[in-house]
């Protein structure tokens, strides 16, 4: 004899056909237990709804992939001009600071000499 608690938890492996030796014991309690077999037929039609679901959310509306295709595009686009900008914007601090230390070398090495030659 088996009892509820038993039989509940062999309900998934019921739904997957996979009771093995307890089979019999299994299909006994459930052909007399009305509480267990509705458990099971409300488990049955979980698991075929969720199937159905798992079906439809296969089907994407027409032109999705198209649409987030494109805006994958587009955001690439906008991060390549961001980085584009980013490494024009570092390459003129770099020749303008080269520009400064330049300058400045001059003008010192101008006062340098002026300062030794009057």
């Amino acid at each position: 004899m088996m009892y509820c608690e038993e039989a509940i938890s062999l309900m998934p492996a019921c739904l997957e056909a996979d009771l093995g030796s307890k089979a019999p014991a299994f299909q006994e309690h459930i052909r007399i237990c009305s509480s267990c077999r509705r458990k099971l037929k409300e488990l049955e039609e979980s698991r075929l709804l969720l199937s159905r679901q798992r079906d439809q959310a296969y089907n994407a509306p027409r032109g999705l992939v198209q649409d987030v295709l494109v805006r994958l595009e587009r955001e690439r686009a906008i991060r390549s001009n961001r980085t584009f900008a980013l490494q024009v914007v570092g390459w003129s601090v770099l020749i303008l600071s080269a520009i400064h230390i330049v300058f400045y070398r001059v003008f010192v090495a101008i006062g340098d000499r002026n300062r030794h030659h009057p």
